[in-house]
């Protein structure tokens, strides 16, 4: 998926800052959920073009899906081809690119990074911003900070 491609090859960059990472991470995450949203005919389209170009045989998308590889879908309800690649194969692989960033970068962790990047000494605290270490302080140590 070219959308994580790129978000893979930024993260990888050393010169990366936190905050900029945190953006795509979030803008990544945004279009993930987009694309799985709305972005099924569309994606159809470009993968019958692409069949086409290649000389490759396109399914009928309305017949019966016919499970393959021993899985019996015999106790199941009867779905059809494009069912199946939509459900099966398009909206699981998306929801899987999902939940693998969601569990790396969730809500916790990149609000975390965000306010961090106010205590980064590079270019003479520029990011610096006092409201962001108070609340940084405030939800991650409230303990450690009495008034």
């Amino acid at each position: 998926m070219e959308v994580t491609h790129l978000l893979c090859i930024a993260l990888q960059r050393k010169s990366q800052d936190i905050l900029n990472a945190m953006h795509l991470v979030s803008s990544t995450t945004k279009l993930l959920k987009n694309f799985r949203d709305s972005g099924w005919d569309d994606f159809l389209v470009k993968v019958k073009l692409f069949c086409k170009q290649h000389q490759i045989d396109i399914p009928c998308m309305n017949a019966q899906y016919i499970a393959r590889c021993g899985k019996s879908r015999s106790n199941h309800d009867e779905i059809s081809v494009k069912h199946y690649y939509r459900v099966d194969i398009f909206l699981a692989t998306i929801d899987y690119q999902l939940q693998k960033l969601h569990s790396r970068f969730n809500d916790y962790i990149v609000e975390l990074f965000v306010l961090i990047t106010a205590l980064d000494p590079r270019n003479g605290f520029i990011l610096f911003k006092i409201d962001d270490i108070c609340k940084l302080a405030e939800k991650f140590y409230p303990n450690d900070f009495i008034e």
